[in-house]
């Protein structure tokens, strides 16, 4: 059976490319949910006027992002009918396999073993599977990164140095869909790739070139956003995708070397024990492996470190450094060693996928009562009764699982039993999260109930919505991306404008502002219903007319 760790195969590309992106489209929750929202709204927006170079919100240019990967879901979506979850998820989970398979080539161009243990932490690393089943910009950014990285390298193992000429055009698409971030982070991927080949000239000569096509892309940027909207436009461009992430609130500079033991567990820690571990070799490049730890140490160590300066960090930022932590990592599995700190990880590391089946079926079998209980906020009993019926029957597979690996583990050659493991592993945290955690959330984020019963209020009587101290661009996304139609959207703040709406319009407001109104306003305010946007709890309501009106 060491059949699996043999040379690499072209089947295998293919192999990885499907079974990930049905992974990654399986079990999609039947409404746009969280950031999501936005996306979803801005294809909508799109289908419905019409293409342009940024996306817009409520038909007003939306500049933090350009317009490119809304299109790609408007096209998608127009082939299709309608902008659904499948549509607007589909080109992530596409992109999201490719970087899979991308990470593949770059480990077997060592070793097949390698490749597949690369491909396998990527899909267990939590930050990456999440973001592979959404909508995430930074999974191009992503896919650029590795694949800048798989050229160089690749032309360096087998000296074509022609496929070098294909880099300008990933940075190119990298800043298309992601904007000057898009385009940076592969930069630095590249430039930190010659540091630690000691390459100065082709450092030199690729961070001069990336900051020409830097100022290239940035002129095309502002140019566009000059035609679609003025000077406004580009002072707001300027704003959202440069200045506004270099300032903005302020958070600690260790927020991603600590936040990504648990966004990027496993690969994160395990690569932290890898470098480690075998730091002096890795520095004295005592062997072609330790060659390509180092390129992979520094592309970590350049990108986090880079994204730590901006004021604003978010974790999703982190995506393109996973390719490098998966790589990183897998080595633990590779690594001849039978003695040693890295040994004794990697045996712990196998000791938990092995038992991973018997922890989730008891995971499963504990969240029940919580869920009978009602614990967890939602609308409706659909989810729940899902819920208390997967629950034991993923269970029970999993505890056959569980046996049967640890019965049959030895059946395997010993090289391809630590693959045979890790897969268990990641097939048992996969599952967990379709089954349990994924409808879990969906429903505590759900909106549709709510939309569906202030739509039924409105049949009944038509009157304009109106959010009240609530937006622009935040739950009232939410609530209109789950609309029929579009909707001129309404905004009020002052509760003292409140009484030049009575019987006019409906509000929909959070209960706390809600009891928050004053007195002589609050007296006249009927509550109609109640519901969730999201996680937040509102209320519709209406100021009633009085008797002299």
């Amino acid at each position: 059976m060491d059949v699996l760790c043999t040379q690499s195969k072209a089947s295998d590309y293919l192999l990885i490319f499907f079974t990930a992106f049905i992974l990654f489209l399986t079990g999609l929750s039947s409404e746009l949910i969280g950031s999501q929202a936005r996306y979803g709204l801005f294809a909508m927006e799109m289908l419905h006027h019409g293409p342009t170079f940024f996306p817009t919100l409520y038909q007003s240019p939306y500049p933090d992002y350009p317009g490119t990967s809304v299109f790609v879901i408007y096209l998608i979506s127009r082939l299709m009918g309608n902008v659904s979850v499948l549509t607007a998820v589909l080109p992530t989970a596409a992109v999201s396999a490719f970087i899979l398979v991308v990470i593949y080539h770059v480990g077997a161009l060592r070793s097949r073993q390698w490749g597949l243990s690369a491909t396998l932490l990527a899909l267990f690393t939590e930050l990456f599977f999440a973001m592979s089943q959404s909508i995430s910009l930074d999974q191009y950014t992503s896919l650029a990164a590795v694949s800048c990285f798989y050229i160089i390298y690749s032309a360096s193992v087998k000296g074509v140095s022609k496929r070098l000429w294909y880099l300008p055009f990933l940075l190119v698409a990298g800043f298309a869909f992601r904007g000057p971030i898009g385009l940076i982070i592969p930069a630095v991927v590249i430039c930190s790739y010659y540091i630690w080949d000691r390459n100065f000239r082709a450092f030199f000569f690729w961070g001069f070139a990336a900051c020409i096509l830097l100022a290239l892309c940035v002129a095309v940027l502002l140019g566009a956003a000059y035609l679609e909207g003025g000077k406004a436009l580009v002072r707001q461009a300027v704003l959202a995708q440069a200045a506004g992430r270099i300032g903005g609130s302020r958070q600690s500079i260790a927020f991603y070397w600590i936040k990504s033991f648990a966004s990027c567990f496993p690969t994160y820690p395990l690569a932290l024990f890898v470098i480690g571990s075998r730091l002096k070799m890795i520095i004295r490049r005592e062997n072609e492996d330790y060659r390509l730890l180092g390129y992979l140490s520094l592309w970590a160590v350049a990108v986090m470190a880079g994204m730590s300066v901006p004021g604003v960090k978010k974790m999703h930022y982190l995506l393109p450094v996973v390719p490098a932590l998966s790589l990183i990592s897998s080595y633990m599995l590779i690594d001849p060693a039978e003695e040693g700190v890295l040994y004794r990880i990697r045996k712990i590391f196998l000791g938990f996928c092995i038992y991973s089946p018997f922890v989730a079926a008891g995971l499963a079998l504990a969240v029940m009562p919580i869920i009978k209980a009602g614990i967890f906020p939602g609308d409706g009993d659909v989810n729940t009764a899902y819920l208390m019926k997967a629950a034991p029957v993923f269970a029970a597979v999993m505890i056959v699982l569980g046996i049967f690996l640890r019965k049959r583990r030895d059946y395997f050659g010993a090289s391809a039993r630590s693959l045979v493991i890790l897969a268990t592993g990641v097939v048992t945290f996969i599952a967990i999260g379709k089954i349990v955690v994924d409808p879990l959330i969906y429903r505590m984020e759900r909106t549709r109930p709510f939309v569906e019963k202030v739509e039924a209020l409105r049949e009944k009587r038509a009157l304009p919505l109106v959010f009240f101290q609530l937006g622009p661009d935040r739950e009232d996304v939410k609530f209109a991306v789950n609309l029929n139609g579009p909707l001129r959207m309404q905004f009020v703040r002052d509760p003292l404008v409140l009484p030049a709406y009575r019987d006019k319009a409906y509000f929909i407001a959070k209960e706390l502002n809600f009891q928050r109104l004053p007195p002589e306003i609050a007296r006249d305010a009927v509550p109609l219903l109640r519901g969730k946007i999201g996680h937040e709890k509102c209320i519709v309501f209406r100021i009633r007319p009085r008797p002299n009106e």
